[in-house]
């Protein structure tokens, strides 16, 4: 009889209230610490669960942790990546690595999120950005038949049409804040289930002081097929290897026969080409060119350093450009759609070397990785032209001189040469 009567009053509450309530709730939410779980089940049969922990505290400071479990090709991860203003700071436990970054631009707490990770899960951005949740509330504000019930300490609204169609919104009943949002839909279902902890007062962490500061982390969101388990332990081997490169000197021989030298420690590099030499150091860029005489000197970010580079006709490989810009160089040829295999074993520069083939669409790469230490010998990119015969073929052979070993700051400096004219890097003009 009580369930009955409360269930009567309630009713008599329209259904529009509770969700413009809510959403009322959302936008006045300045801090929040939330699990979240995502759940998906197909009408075929297919099930996938995701689970996270956001917090954030308005304007500028958001925490998100992502779990997901070992599936196929994609082992089981458990990352943390933490904005406060505009420092990045992230942890992936499963490969024990930390980074750490400045980040650029502004934007919504999802925007900065999105732009960090790429793309976000709707039922997280419904918690961070009120206008999403929106998004997703509104729609339902038009539609008849809504039944409204108490449950524990819940509101909850559903709305039947038949068995295969159905939609679900529970709430807080004190503060109105979504706790769960269900549909089903011609036999597919999804579900997100919000749970609330303590507000925080900030969102910063401190990865534990043991793990490896990487660039990029291995374990990433979008990783390539592989073939088998062989040629997954030889993919991430040699992700791993650049990953972790702190210090190395080696030569880049191009199939135009062309040699560069190349200087590289913990972001720093530095390039020599016949007559030609670039270094950066971290927030300066100089360059010199011996047959004009000329030297460049300007304080420059990573990525406007390359198109300084380019100004002065010095473009360099993508592998040492990648390096400049603190990306392993490895990543762009073993991404998602990418289909990964071993197709063999050989012997070079007197090196015991597993070849790597990766395949997508019309381009292959091929990798030799050294067995010793995972470093890359020699990388292959084949690009067939659509609807042609003709094959677009690149390749380098790299050989080490010394890896591991510290190299001094002084070297990713070019002195001026004497008689050479000293200047700054040429200055684009707007158009």
């Amino acid at each position: 009889m009580l369930t009955a009567a409360v269930t009567l009053l309630l009713a008599q509450t329209q259904p529009i209230s509770y969700i413009d309530r809510s959403l009322s709730a959302h936008r006045n939410l300045k801090a929040a610490n939330v699990s979240i779980t995502v759940f998906r089940s197909e009408a075929a049969g297919k099930k996938t669960t995701e689970s996270f922990q956001l917090a954030f505290v308005r304007p500028n400071e958001v925490r998100l942790r992502m779990q997901t479990k070992a599936s196929g090709d994609q082992r089981a991860t458990d990352r943390v990546f933490a904005i406060v203003g505009n420092r990045l700071t992230a942890y992936d436990a499963t490969a024990g690595e930390r980074l750490q970054k400045t980040l650029q631009g502004s934007g919504t707490l999802a925007d900065r999120l999105i732009a960090v990770l790429g793309p976000l899960n709707d039922g997280v951005q419904a918690i961070l950005e009120p206008a999403r949740m929106a998004a997703v509330l509104d729609p339902f504000k038009a539609l008849k038949g809504w039944t409204v019930s108490k449950e524990s300490a819940d509101v909850v609204l559903v709305r039947r049409m038949n068995s295969a169609n159905s939609v679900m919104l529970r709430f807080d009943a004190k503060t109105l804040l979504v706790k769960k949002v269900f549909f089903l839909a011609s036999g597919n279902t999804m579900e997100w289930t919000y749970t609330y902890g303590p507000k925080p007062t900030t969102v910063a962490f401190r990865p534990p002081s043991t793990a490896i500061l990487v660039d990029e982390f291995v374990n990433r969101v979008a990783p390539p097929r592989y073939a088998d388990a062989a040629a997954r332990r030889a993919g991430e081997t040699a992700l791993n290897a650049m990953n972790r490169l702190r210090a190395a000197e080696f030569t880049i021989t191009g199939n135009d026969g062309l040699n560069s030298k190349v200087s590289y420690t913990s972001g720093m590099v530095r390039e020599e080409l016949r007559g030609r030499a670039w270094a950066y150091d971290g927030s300066v860029l100089t360059a010199s060119i011996d047959a004009t005489k000329r030297h460049f000197s300007s304080k420059k970010g990573r990525n406007s350093s390359i198109d300084s580079l380019g100004d002065i006709s010095m473009y360099g490989s993508p592998f040492v450009r990648a390096l400049l810009q603190k990306r392993n160089p490895l990543f762009a040829l073993l991404w998602q759609g990418y289909t990964v295999r071993i197709v063999g074993e050989m012997t070079i520069g007197g090196a015991k070397c597993t070849i790597l083939e990766a395949k997508a669409m019309e381009i292959r790469n091929t990798i030799s990785i050294r067995a010793s230490d995972g470093l890359p010998v020699m990388i292959r990119t084949e690009n067939k032209e659509p609807g042609s015969s003709h094959t677009i073929v690149s390749q380098i052979d790299i050989k080490y001189s010394s890896v591991g070993k510290p190299l001094p700051a002084s070297k990713f400096k070019i002195g001026v040469k004497a008689g050479f004219k000293s200047g700054p890097f040429p200055t684009r003009k707007q158009a």
